[in-house]
């Protein structure tokens, strides 16, 4: 049956897109100005780094077999 509720990535993509939509009217109101867009979008990308880093190196780094359910 199909949910009226959409995907959390959908939803995320959504409220970002809100997000920047919605700073251009509360940028003259706060005291950082434009400053907390560009905060924002540095932060961010700094956030995409570390899977970007992480994911090559997956593959060859040791793993330990643990049960999904502890018993």
């Amino acid at each position: 049956s199909a949910s009226l509720i959409p995907d959390r990535p959908l939803l995320a993509f959504v409220m970002s897109l809100l997000t920047h939509v919605l700073l251009p009217l509360v940028v003259p109101a706060i005291t950082e100005g434009w400053y907390l867009p560009s905060y924002l979008t540095v932060l961010i990308q700094m956030a995409n780094i570390g899977p970007l880093l992480h994911h090559p190196h997956a593959p060859f780094s040791p793993r330990e077999e643990r049960p999904l359910l502890r018993q």
